[in-house]
């Protein structure tokens, strides 16, 4: 059995948690209420208001099924697999970050077009 290298673990444990969470919240999604969410579902952050607002989908495709994917390809990154030398492991890293990080970019362009309407002067604080 092989160990994950020292250098690469802190990107296989955190693809690992955010594989973890892009999977409940992608089960929370399917299920329509029978599993539910951990997070707040009122006050200050709602969870139950983000998971179900309009930008929470891209589609027909809720955004954390987005994130199963992406985090598998970080976790097989972080794990070696296939087994590549450090500097390609290096090049992929970098290039699946810069992937992850576009798609990012879209998302808040996408939530940015829909909350456009929050931003009227019936909304306005002061």
């Amino acid at each position: 059995m092989s160990t994950v290298p020292r250098e690469r673990a802190p990107t296989a444990l955190l693809a690992t948690v955010g594989l973890a969470i892009s999977l409940y919240l992608t089960a929370v999604h399917f299920s329509q209420g029978q599993i539910p969410l951990v997070c707040s579902g009122g006050g200050l952050v709602d969870c139950s208001r983000v998971t179900t607002s309009a930008s929470s989908m891209v589609g027909p495709i809720p955004v954390a099924a987005l994130g199963v994917p992406w985090f598998l390809v970080a976790l097989a990154i972080g794990l070696e697999l296939p087994r590549v030398s450090a500097a390609d492991a290096i090049r992929a890293a970098i290039a699946w970050s810069a992937v992850g990080l576009a798609g990012d970019f879209y998302l808040i362009y996408r939530s940015e077009e829909h909350t456009s309407e929050l931003q009227s002067r019936q909304y306005l604080v002061c």
